[in-house]
């Protein structure tokens, strides 16, 4: 369950749907001389808001907002997992103006933290994320986030070992998670 919690619980919630052409470092590009704005975001503003988990497996909640001065969405997350302390942690996501793409950087309570970028596929949204366990092992996955309707989006993580040949027993094979919005904060 690690890889999960340490590669995305990320902010931007959703999963699984159609793969369509990516516009990857071409949503929200400033025009050469003007400065990259907080609407670089705005495909992810259906985030904000209080999540939780719905169905079988762990418990999950999420809270995204915006940061007072609008250029991050800001994601808090707990995760409790049966007969294990309950794992907190923050993300932060912000258009990359150099890169020109979405990206975002995870820190967990356990210690763990980790680095994405950020890619839509049709209605779906491709977190790469690479990261550093608490015990200094690498982590590495794919997450996918879709908004289903207004109030409900899906997570599906894919894990990727290290070396992509071994197995690694800190992180789960896939996780899905369905999450159902509990209140708006727009």
């Amino acid at each position: 369950m690690k890889h999960f919690l340490s590669a995305n619980l990320v902010g931007l919630l959703a999963i699984s749907a159609a793969f369509g052409t990516s516009l990857h470092g071409t949503a929200g590009a400033a025009s050469p001389g003007k400065k990259a704005n907080t609407n670089n975001l705005s495909v992810l503003k259906w985030m904000v808001g209080q999540w939780t988990t719905q169905g079988t497996g762990p418990v999950a909640r999420l809270s995204v907002n915006w940061s007072t001065d609008n250029k991050y969405l800001v994601q808090k997350f707990q995760v409790d997992l049966p007969g294990q302390k309950p794992l907190h942690g923050v993300q932060r996501i912000t258009w990359d103006p150099a890169r020109k793409a979405i990206r975002s950087w995870i820190f967990r309570s356990d210690g763990g933290f980790a680095e994405s970028s950020w890619s839509r596929e049709g209605d779906t949204w491709v977190v790469q994320t690479q990261g550093t366990h608490a015990d200094g092992s690498a982590t590495s996955a794919v997450d996918l986030w879709a908004a289903d309707g207004p109030d409900r989006c899906w997570f599906k993580s894919l894990r990727i070992s290290p070396d992509e040949t071994s197995t690694d027993d800190k992180e789960p094979d896939d996780v899905i998670l369905q999450f159902q919005r509990t209140q708006s904060n727009k």
